[in-house]
């Protein structure tokens, strides 16, 4: 007797929310974020100063505050 498979596969719970790609140079950095809760991207470009990285980072945790 043959078993039916069903095609449909639950999707797996991620241990990520997001996935970012840092472009790292001199004077800027170019970043692509890819949300993976609404399966959309992001890109955004960013000083290379400490108080520049600082204020993204913030962002990121104000953003994905409720997967901390």
């Amino acid at each position: 007797m043959k078993k039916s498979v069903s095609s449909a596969i639950a999707p797996i719970p991620s241990l990520y929310t997001a996935c970012i790609r840092i472009d790292w140079a001199d004077r800027k950095h170019d970043i692509c974020l890819y949300d993976l809760t609404t399966q959309q991207f992001e890109s955004s470009v960013i000083g290379s100063r400490p108080e520049a990285i600082d204020a993204w980072v913030e962002g990121l945790r104000e953003q994905f505050r409720s997967c901390l």
